[in-house]
């Protein structure tokens, strides 16, 4: 097949769009409580080795205390704008990171540093701040993860008529809506393909200040490589890609219940 896409532009067109709704969506999990008496079962029986040894890792780390800054600080610092000013129940840093007292969840993952004219030069973590991002880093990419039909956090389920349909158009004019002002939309394999930018793009951000934790680095750079296998497959084996496509957005959604037993339930 002859390909009309300009892949690598519009995955950066996709990742932009999937940004705008990165502080609205930091903090809201997809995967629903899991309820069990005995949680050491529930481990045994649901979580892999590595799930579990993530997750205790995650829910007994503590954030740094270099950098604190009391409340009445962090005020002043950070910039005022709802989004932005900090929280009385906020652990707020000198590094323009702020991470919620119960969770240590980072409220933000946009890695902005303030100082000046404050976009110039992302701000970079340090310690277990990067456990943090972690998290909020992967229940936002789970949050916007776009199927076929160009819906985020919509159903991927088996393949219809309809799908296959889609998978198969390569004029772009007839996939990509880009109108002003408004984010660019997709659907069909422009739109499964954006998937791999959003999560390259995301886990490549917060991936090299993991390497301390082996586990957690490892897990990042697997699931990297599903999306990465999906995209090198391509239009022309739509198929076999959505497969792994598939394989891929499980293992970002079993770390979120990961991270919703462990540390949301604790």
């Amino acid at each position: 097949m002859k390909k009309t896409f300009m892949t690598g532009m519009f995955a950066i067109s996709l990742l932009l769009a999937a940004c705008d709704t990165e502080e609205a969506n930091d903090q809201e999990a997809q995967a629903k409580p899991m309820n069990s008496n005995d949680k050491s079962n529930v481990e045994d029986s649901v979580f892999t080795e590595q799930e579990q040894e993530i997750g205790q890792t995650l829910a007994s780390f503590e954030l740094p205390q270099e950098g604190r800054l009391s409340h009445e600080e962090a005020v002043e610092q950070f910039p005022g704008g709802e989004g932005f000013e900090p929280q009385p129940d906020e652990i707020a840093f000198d590094n323009f990171f702020r991470f919620e007292e119960d969770t240590n969840k980072a409220v933000r993952i946009r890695r902005v540093n303030y100082e000046g004219l404050g976009y110039e030069k992302p701000a970079d973590p340090y310690g277990t701040q990067a456990l943090g991002l972690f998290m909020s880093t992967v229940e936002h990419v789970s949050e916007i993860m776009t199927n076929v039909h160009g819906e985020q956090g919509g159903s991927f389920e088996d393949l219809t008529e309809e799908d296959h349909e889609l998978l198969q158009i390569e004029d772009e004019d007839k996939l990509i809506s880009r109108e002003a002002r408004k984010p660019v939309q997709a659907k069909g394999w422009p739109a499964l393909e954006g998937n791999h930018g959003a999560v390259d793009y995301y886990f490549g951000r917060i991936d090299p200040y993991l390497t301390d934790y082996e586990e957690i680095h490892e897990w990042t750079q697997e699931t990297r490589q599903y999306f990465k296998e999906m995209k090198d497959l391509g239009q022309d084996n739509y198929e076999d890609a959505y497969e792994v496509l598939l394989d891929g957005k499980e293992k970002v959604d079993d770390m979120v219940k990961v991270i919703d037993h462990y540390v949301d339930e604790k």
